[in-house]
């Protein structure tokens, strides 16, 4: 029998958001602090109107701090970086998805965000 409850669409967020935090959390502070640093330049690079996906945030911050202790970290601390911009106005989210181009994220699919003037 299915689970009547499985399907909630606050709760998701709320375990989504949790395990990004968690996984961010584990990531050491020097890796943390210099995706933030670094992903802070990359906004402030691109011009009014650009468009990017999270993989050139990735692609633009990796050269500098290396790897993290989780592949998952990638996700959790774009995830965490993309939503504080979309708060503060500085990108917004658009309706259209774009393909990755890194061998190993298969071709998914990622929002598209604009940079606001």
């Amino acid at each position: 029998m299915a689970d009547d409850n499985q399907y909630d669409i606050e709760e998701a967020i709320r375990r989504q958001k949790a395990a990004e935090a968690q996984v961010a959390g584990n990531a050491q502070s020097e890796w943390r602090d210099g995706y933030t640093l670094h992903a802070e330049a990359f906004l402030k690079s691109l011009a009014p109107e650009q468009t990017f996906i999270g993989e050139d945030l990735r692609r633009y911050v990796e050269p500098f701090i290396g790897q993290p202790h989780h592949f998952n970290a990638w996700s959790a601390m774009a995830g965490k970086m993309i939503r504080a911009w979309v708060k503060e106005k500085r990108i917004v989210r658009l309706g259209t998805m774009s393909q990755a181009t890194r061998k190993t994220s298969h071709a998914s699919l990622y929002p598209q965000y604009e940079v606001l003037p």
